[in-house]
């Protein structure tokens, strides 16, 4: 598709249902508050085979690294070095609006499809899927968020996907992370990981 600003936010093309029907065009806006909130812009390039897509938006280099808004926001942020490609074993952390900083997964399979939970006749493709160390899982409403790797050091994160879900077993019990590789991303755009 032609780009038509110079920056983006990433997010899960999944979050541009509209109840009956993923679609353009829809408005995002920070925060829980409608006397507060600030627009974003609308999602566009939905619903791809891939699990993500796009709203022109001005951004930075840096992603959220602290609580959910739940637990009290804060304004920790690491700096975005680059991003790399996922691999099993691969030891990451996710960011997400209402789960918050989560760390101690290891990604277990890539190349993962997956059927759509609200339009059985479109599959995911694509995906990772990552296991939890920890025994702490990411919360609904964490779709978009950003999965990462650090770099040894705390400073510099490397983007490493975009959230989808998390998958239970027969059980109801978490069983995967779910998230679409930020090269899946940008390959299928062409867009770059903006850096500091």
């Amino acid at each position: 598709m032609p780009w038509s600003s110079s920056t983006y936010l990433m997010t899960a093309a999944h979050c541009a249902w509209n109840g009956s029907a993923y679609v353009n065009g829809i408005s995002f806006h920070n925060g829980q508050d409608p006397a507060h909130w600030q627009g974003i812009g609308a999602i566009t390039d939905v619903p791809g085979p891939h699990d993500w897509a796009a709203i022109p938006a001005g951004t930075g280099d840096q992603i959220y690294y602290g609580p959910g808004i739940k637990a009290g926001d804060t304004h920790t942020t690491r700096t975005v070095a680059g991003q790399h490609a996922t691999s099993v074993g691969d030891s990451l952390c996710e960011s997400g609006a209402f789960g918050g900083l989560l760390c101690d997964f290891t990604v277990s399979h890539v190349n993962v499809s997956q059927q759509d939970q609200l339009v059985p006749s479109h599959t995911w493709t694509a995906l990772a899927l990552a296991t939890s160390g920890s025994g702490n899982y990411t919360a609904d409403g964490d779709s978009g968020g950003p999965w990462f790797s650090l770099d040894g050091c705390c400073t510099y994160v490397w983007a490493m996907g975009i959230h989808h879900g998390l998958v239970e077993n027969a059980a109801d019990q978490p069983e995967y992370e779910v998230f679409t590789p930020i090269t899946v991303a940008t390959s299928d755009s062409g867009l770059t990981v903006n850096t500091g």
